[in-house]
């Protein structure tokens, strides 16, 4: 007699962190202990109780970026993290963009929205990345954004986000990187970069939870730009359009007790 169950599949290996990684144990623990204990005595009080552990997810954010804990936000998706940092920029028409060509499909989408923006995607070299020599050939003195694919989810390519930093700052542009497939596997450093902001998703490669993203904006985009659909927690009620050093800009929880309350 044939045996008709089916068979068990053996243990295998996981490889589409690309699109989400398979989230550690502890932050499993910690995430359903947390729901837990919203459940228990409410959202605002247990977040009240993670306030210390909320600080140390900025503080850790910042240090695995080389940023300034004041310049990181968390938000909900990498795509939000760009939605932000791009809306930010107040582009306007005849302002000029370049772009990679692995450029994901949503920020070209949002690029798009923009009436009077010209979007101009940059040469490559033989191997698929970014040809920085000739992508100076392209720009002119309207280009106002560079937004840069480090490493894009469909093929094994990595850009060179310091080269393509320093043509940023010749140009004198803001320069944003999508670091969404890169934070996690390898270091990144922002200074060195040379960006004005990064997004970064939590749930691929750093296997956090879906849901979850990191943003960064430096000071100097933050003084220079007007942040995007900031709260009061994120801009001092003193002057809606600076941004203020020790506030959050765009952190996205209402009920976050890391972010410093507005001054009066």
């Amino acid at each position: 007699m044939t045996d008709d169950r089916p068979v068990q599949p053996k243990a295998s290996s996981y490889f589409a962190n690309a699109a989400a990684g398979v989230m550690m144990s502890d932050v499993v623990e910690a995430t359903v202990e947390h729901l837990r204990r919203e459940a228990a005595i409410g959202a605002v009080p247990a977040a009240a109780e993670a306030s210390d552990a909320i600080a140390a997810g900025y503080a850790a954010a910042a240090d695995l970026i080389g940023a300034e804990v004041d310049e990181v936000a968390f938000v909900e998706s990498g795509n939000r993290a760009l939605a932000a940092l791009i809306q930010s920029a107040a582009l306007q028409p005849g302002d000029h963009v370049l772009v990679d060509r692995t450029c994901w499909g949503g920020t070209l989408h949002m690029l798009s929205s923009y009436p009077g923006v010209i979007v101009d995607v940059m040469p490559v070299d033989q191997h698929g990345r970014v040809d920085v020599d000739a992508a100076k050939a392209q720009a002119h003195p309207a280009t106002r954004l560079v937004v840069l694919t480090w490493c894009p989810a469909t093929c094994a390519i990595f850009n060179p986000a310091e080269a393509v930093g320093l043509l940023a700052r010749d140009l004198g542009a803001f320069y944003i990187v999508d670091a969404c497939q890169v934070a996690g596997q390898r270091s990144i450093d922002v200074r060195n970069l040379r960006c004005h902001g990064l997004a970064a998703s939590g749930r691929k490669w750093l296997r956090g939870p879906r849901g979850t993203a990191m943003l960064y904006a430096s000071r100097e985009y933050l003084t220079t730009t007007q942040a995007f659909m900031a709260d009061q927690f994120g801009q001092g009620r003193t002057d809606a359009r600076r941004y203020e050093t020790g506030g959050r800009t765009w952190p996205v929880a209402s009920a976050c007790p890391s972010r410093c309350a507005p001054r009066n």
